[in-house]
């Protein structure tokens, strides 16, 4: 499978709120860093997967929308544009995903500054 394919899957899981299956795209010591950090903000796919339990509990109206991707080398680049409430207004994000053994071993946030 491409690793485009992957992060589509990936993103899929994440729009249909399936916390497990999300899980499996991801290396157990999977690492998010906001892009201007040198120090991940969060490691290991138990941190991951509790952060997405989070988001999935508290963003009744969650969907990712694609608007751009990109994939070079060993990294997919997205822009998406993510709605979480009902009623405010969706936020634009850069998300880089990087591999290592067919999973995703690093993701870069980039977000939209207000």
């Amino acid at each position: 499978m491409r690793i485009d394919e992957i992060i589509q899957g990936q993103v899929n899981a994440y729009n249909e709120r399936d916390l497990a299956k999300m899980m499996t795209f991801f290396a157990d010591d999977i690492q998010l860093f906001d892009f201007a950090e040198s120090e991940p903000m969060i490691k290991g796919i138990i941190a991951v997967e509790k952060l997405y339990k989070n988001v999935f509990d508290h963003s009744p109206n969650l969907h990712a929308e694609i608007l751009n991707r990109m994939v070079f080398d060993n990294k997919v680049i997205d822009q998406e544009r993510v709605t979480t409430h009902e009623g405010m207004a969706a936020t634009e994000v850069v998300v880089i995903y990087e591999f290592a053994d067919g999973l995703i071993s690093k993701v870069y946030f980039i977000q939209e500054k207000k």
